[in-house]
């Protein structure tokens, strides 16, 4: 029994240790079976990955194929595509106006809008993008795409404007009567930190509802400015002040100023004369009531002498009714103050500032020397051609018909009326005095002087 017991304990564990080598042998099969799988496993991911790598290099290989086979075609089809990038910048260049002309902020997105390389030339190029018209609508602007698309705009002309407009709203913005604290009170419509670099810079400026303080405080920061307008200058909450310092500007050419005839304080414009030194200015435009020119003179005339180079002068006398006499007595002596006048352009509602201008031609010795080029647009005629009749014309025109010993020759003369109206007689019809006028005009016509009397679009010489 004892030795059957014995063997049968040995078979049990010779039984167990061939399940344990058994046991052992089937895991590590296992094993090596889980490793081949995920060798496979491995493999298959590392297959994926190179294929993915070999399927985009030769994705991207037939692409820039193709978009060198496209160009290729292009510029068969397009010739202008293989001049060089700088070339056409360049090009696009001559797009912008001529110097003093405010440059159009619509050639940038015009030029991008041509073809995918035009855009990418016409966004690289800063100058493209040097103009920016800001319409500051109180309530629009405080919509988030107007300062995105404010501070794209800057961010395409590298902070480096020439020419900026302005138009702010009647009122809401600028609650402190200032552009600038407007701005910063107000940085989720237009940070006044992204217009910092671009005050030096500015060439060109143009602000509309500006208050009298707002103009004199641009003037102050962009003191590089060549051309300056300011529309519709807006009445000043506060007086006008009387210690602001004097501003010299070397570099304006062109000025601006129109002040509407509702703005209560008409001295605005004796202040902006008061205020101003422009040693190089050559045009000056100015709108605004008579009275308001009128009242101006006083100043005008010591603006006038600090700014002796003004060869073109505007002015459009903007009245409901007739204030002639005070305009009429300034007349000749604004006129006199500006020697080297070229070229005069007035736009008013009657004639007697015409009358008096022709009388001092004729009559004058000093009157204007260098004049060149007169015209005056009149709004009303029929009921008012007693202050100047057509020998008055003739008289000035032939004084001034040949360039003689410290005198210009006068080479176009405009009178243009809104209204129709007859420049012969009404009643007796071409008399022989008003034919003996007309063959005198049209005999100046003859010798080469361009001579407009009548509608804007039909003269009657």
């Amino acid at each position: 029994m004892r030795k059957a017991a014995c063997l049968s304990s040995t078979s049990f564990y010779a039984l167990s240790s061939r399940m344990n080598l058994q046991n052992f042998r089937l895991r590590l099969w296992l094993s090596e079976i889980e490793a081949k799988l995920s060798q496979i496993q491995d493999e298959a991911k590392a297959t994926r990955v190179e294929n993915s790598r070999l399927k985009q290099e030769r994705q991207r290989r037939l692409l820039e194929e193709k978009k060198g086979i496209q160009a290729s075609l292009d510029r068969i089809i397009y010739p202008i595509l293989s001049i060089p990038v700088e070339i056409i910048s360049e090009i696009f260049l001559h797009c912008l106006p001529e110097e003093l002309t405010v440059p159009s902020a619509s050639i940038g997105p015009m030029l991008a809008a041509i073809c995918q390389q035009w855009r990418y030339i016409a966004l690289g190029d800063c100058r493209l993008w040097s103009s920016l018209k800001i319409d500051v609508k109180y309530g629009d602007c405080h919509a988030p795409p107007f300062s995105l698309l404010v501070k794209e705009w800057l961010c395409r002309a590298k902070n480096m404007l020439s020419s900026l407009h302005i138009v702010l709203p009647n009122s809401g913005l600028c609650c402190s009567n200032s552009f600038f604290n407007g701005l910063a009170e107000h940085p989720c419509i237009l940070p006044a930190s992204w217009f910092t670099d671009s005050w030096a810079h500015l060439t060109s400026f143009r602000g509309d509802l500006f208050t009298f303080q707002e103009c004199m405080e641009l003037l102050r920061r962009a003191s590089r400015l060549i051309r300056c307008e300011f529309h519709d200058i807006a009445a000043a909450y506060d007086p006008t002040p009387s210690d602001i310092i004097p501003l010299m500007l070397p570099d304006i050419q062109s000025l601006t100023l129109a002040i509407p005839e509702e703005a209560y304080d008409f001295h605005l414009l004796k202040a902006i004369f008061d205020l101003l030194i422009l040693p190089e200015l050559r045009s000056l435009d100015v709108r605004c009531a008579s009275y308001c020119f009128a009242d101006a003179s006083s100043s005008f005339f010591p603006f006038a002498h600090r700014a002796p180079g003004i060869r073109n002068f505007t002015a459009r006398f903007n009245d409901d009714d007739y204030y002639g006499e005070p305009l009429d007595a300034v007349m000749v002596p604004t006129f006199s103050a500006m020697p080297n006048l070229v070229n005069i352009t007035l736009h008013m509602d009657f004639l007697g500032p015409v009358s008096i201008l022709l009388d001092a031609l004729t009559t004058s010795e000093t009157f204007l020397p260098r004049i060149q080029m007169t015209a005056f647009y009149v709004k009303y005629g029929p009921d008012y051609w007693d202050d100047i009749e057509p020998r008055k014309i003739v008289d000035a025109l032939a004084s001034r018909s040949e360039a003689t010993s410290g005198f210009c020759q006068l080479l176009d003369f405009r009178l243009s009326f809104s209204e129709s109206f007859n420049f012969l007689d009404e009643e007796d019809g071409e008399d022989d005095y008003t034919s003996e006028q007309l063959f005198k005009l049209k005999e100046l016509k003859n010798n080469g002087m361009r001579i407009h009397i009548g509608l804007p679009e039909d003269s009657w010489v």
